[in-house]
């Protein structure tokens, strides 16, 4: 549903934070020996996730491969983040006008 950087609509707000909730609690239970938060760049920058929840975490679980993702990334994750990655993109099939696809980007 949420399309944009404006203020995001409250359903946007309550899946973001249960998805915060879900990623928190993969972290720290310990399952995984890697937990990658894909976008979270952006959500810290939309304001769905905090930064200083999301810096806590990383504090928390140093080494276990807990890796941000997504452009935007804000100076404090990238210096405290195991791992930073920057992607762009060189060639893409939206700019030709394919739409998304179901199962690949949405």
């Amino acid at each position: 549903m949420f399309r944009g950087q404006e203020e995001p609509h409250p359903v946007d707000r309550r899946c973001a934070r249960r998805g915060w909730e879900l990623a928190k609690e993969s972290v720290l239970s310990r399952k995984y020996r890697v937990v990658i938060l894909d976008e979270v760049n952006v959500a810290v920058d939309y304001g769905l996730v905090p930064l200083e929840e999301l810096l806590d975490l990383m504090s928390i679980s140093p080494g276990r491969g807990v890796d941000s993702d997504g452009p935007l990334g804000q100076p404090q994750v990238i210096r405290r983040a195991d791992l930073v990655t920057e992607m762009r993109d060189v060639r893409h099939y939206y700019r030709k006008g394919i739409e998304s696809r179901i199962g690949i980007e949405r």
